[in-house]
């Protein structure tokens, strides 16, 4: 028999001797073939009660629950139990017409009767003149407070005592419990092990999902979504089998490693075939969907298989987040857990904080997908080459695009993330032995700084999506690749862009329109003030109105009067501040004589000298206590 009809034969069971276990792995469908198939097919003569023991503390709690339960299934006992709390509401209405305090202790005590209490549970309820055998439903066993032996004794007071039918849900490989083993005999009848028929749940998934032009889709692909759910390829070949091939054959990989290799070992042996990680993953799927579907996108479905195969690695904590934030450990695994169905191809860093964090960000994945369809496999080769690993194009493609991209690189006309992938790539080559690109890495560096230079001059933020190389794949690469890495993560790390381009920004907005200058520039972070934002200021302060003299000062103490007890300020920054407020000075004191006849303007002008004069004071006592 199968798993419908094992639990089919045990309802129609009178005064059973015992429970019946339906356990296997989370998310594998055992509640839902409960509420989905087994009511459906016995809905005329029996009526089940579910309860989840998730969360439950006490034994009377748990008593208490079931009986609240089947209450509510009764509906005559509703009925009675809605009368008993219309007579609790009048009670409450006496007391607060009650002087007496005798009287008022009375009605108190009449309040906090539990009238359920009165009400005896039965294995049968009367429905439309017809009884029905109730079916109590314990899910979630493994979980919450109780001890296991705890909730077997009600389990088998239900069963022995009252004479109910009751199917417990649980997942026993979680339960680690000694003295289970010895009152589960006692209690259980029978286990059965669910046996998922995954393409019948695939199917019932994708007929709940509303859009019509994402389920005709989805309905293309049931096999293979079926396949992904069950941890097979299309022709029942099992995942398992050929991640361990895959495993063996680069065995080579870990002879230094053997912790590395049991860790993938015990990776193969966890795959999910989670029910509900199917269901959010092909949901979320569906605004991906709406953007490729717009683009008209040939291959939705390879982007399909790796999303849904990576969000089932990531939510059944199969696939963890690097601590280092890099993706070629989580692209390894993945490629491990899911050989053949899974392609870093349709996993770029943006779907990354999506998936890890929760984080949909429309414009970035937006952006990504322009990139992705403005480069694709049709692409001049250099333009392939500055987006995607060697290992991933053919050859030649892989020969003339890193040919052509190589002047680039020595120009700085490449972006950070392509020039760590162009890094990435002539590391493949020399691995492979593809090509002798004769590479010129003191010119690969200049051009690296050039770019930084260029983003600095240009005010550009850095890229918030960032390819990254982790520290455990870098020490695989030669010194010269290494050096030119760190020229890029230093400055990411160290955010001497931030500074320097608010640094420029200051400048900028002193110059261009210094009346909104403060609004716009409070609150960044900056290394210094150094010379040249003091001449910056000194020209906006002499170029605006009277009226915006006066508000002047008041506006720069307030930005910089705290900026000593800036993290940002260091040894350096601090003696670069007190240049920058001392030239800042001698600028305003060469007002002052400008504005001998103009008394407003002198009066607004040493108002600023005595803010920076007082900077300069707390600057030097701060100085001196160290």
């Amino acid at each position: 028999m199968n798993t419908i009809d094992e639990l089919k034969a045990y309802c129609e069971v009178d005064n059973p001797v015992g429970a019946l276990l339906l356990t296997g792995e989370w998310g594998c469908g055992k509640t839902y073939l409960i509420e989905n198939k087994l009511v459906n097919e016995l809905q005329f003569g029996y009526v089940f009660i579910r309860i989840s023991m998730f969360g439950i503390e006490t034994v009377a709690e748990l008593h208490r629950v079931v009986k609240n339960a089947w209450i509510h299934k009764c509906g005559g006992v509703k009925e009675a139990v809605t009368v008993l709390d219309n007579f609790r509401e009048s009670i409450r209405t006496v007391k607060e017409m009650l002087s007496i305090k005798l009287l008022k202790n009375a009605t108190d005590a009449l309040l906090t009767i539990d009238y359920a209490s009165f009400i005896n549970i039965e294995n049968k309820i009367k429905d439309h003149e017809k009884n029905k055998k109730v079916i109590l439903v314990f899910d979630d066993f493994e979980r919450g407070s109780l001890t296991p032996e705890q909730k077997l004794g009600v389990i088998n007071d239900y069963c022995e005592n009252q004479h109910f039918n009751v199917i417990v849900i649980c997942d026993e490989n979680q339960i680690n419990d000694e003295k289970y083993k010895e009152f589960k005999e006692k209690v259980i009848q029978k286990t059965v092990c669910n046996i998922p028929n995954y393409s019948e749940i695939v199917a019932s998934v994708i007929n709940r999902v509303k859009n019509s032009d994402y389920k005709t889709f989805l309905c293309k692909y049931i096999d293979e979504l079926t396949a992904l759910l069950a941890g097979t390829d299309l022709n029942g070949k099992s995942l398992n089998q050929q991640s361990y091939q895959q495993l063996n054959r680069h065995s080579s990989m870990f002879e230094n490693s053997e912790k590395e290799r049991k860790r993938r070992e015990e990776l193969i042996k966890k795959r999910a075939h989670n029910i509900r990680i199917l269901i959010s993953s092909i949901q979320d799927f569906e605004r991906l969907y709406n953007i490729l579907n717009k683009k008209g996108a040939s291959d939705i479905q390879d982007w399909l298989y790796t999303f849904l195969a990576f969000n089932m690695g990531v939510k059944s904590n199969r696939i963890k987040k690097a601590e280092d934030g890099t993706f070629s450990s989580v692209y390894r695994d993945m490629e491990v857990l899911y050989p053949g169905i899974f392609s870093r191809y349709y996993l770029p860093p943006e779907l990354f904080d999506w998936v890890f964090d929760g984080v949909y960000e429309e414009k970035a994945i937006a952006s990504m997908l322009e990139k992705y369809y403005a480069i694709n496999k049709n692409s001049p080769p250099k333009d392939q080459v500055k987006y995607y690993r060697l290992d991933s194009l053919e050859e030649c493609i892989a020969i003339q695009g890193m040919k052509d991209v190589l002047q680039e690189a020595y120009q700085g006309e490449l972006d950070l993330n392509e020039y760590i992938y162009f890094i990435i790539n002539s590391h493949l080559a020399r691995e492979y032995q593809l090509v002798d690109l004769d590479i010129h890495w003191d010119k690969v560096k200049e051009g690296i700084r050039r770019r930084i230079d260029s983003i600095i001059e240009r005010r550009e933020q850095l890229e918030t999506i960032r390819t990254t190389i982790g520290d455990e794949v870098l020490s695989d690469y030669s010194e010269e690749e290494k050096s030119a890495y760190n020229i890029i993560k230093n400055v990411r790390d160290s955010s001497l862009t931030m500074f320097e381009i608010n640094r420029k920004e200051y400048i900028s907005r002193m110059k261009e329109s210094p009346d909104d200058a403060f609004a716009e520039l409070y609150g960044k972070r900056y290394k210094c003030f150094d010379e040249e934002m003091a001449y910056a200021t000194a020209e906006a302060f002499k170029n605006v109105d009277n009226m915006m003299k006066a508000q002047f000062p008041g506006y720069f103490e307030g930005m910089w009067q705290y900026y000593k007890t800036s993290f940002d300020v260091g040894v350096d920054g601090v003696e670069k501040s007190r240049k920058g407020f001392l030239t800042l000075k001698e600028c305003l004191q060469n007002l002052m004589t400008e504005y001998s006849d103009q008394p407003f303007k002198k009066k607004y002008t040493e108002s600023f000298i005595s803010v920076v004069e007082k900077l300069l004071t707390d600057e030097e006592e701060t100085s001196g206590n160290e």
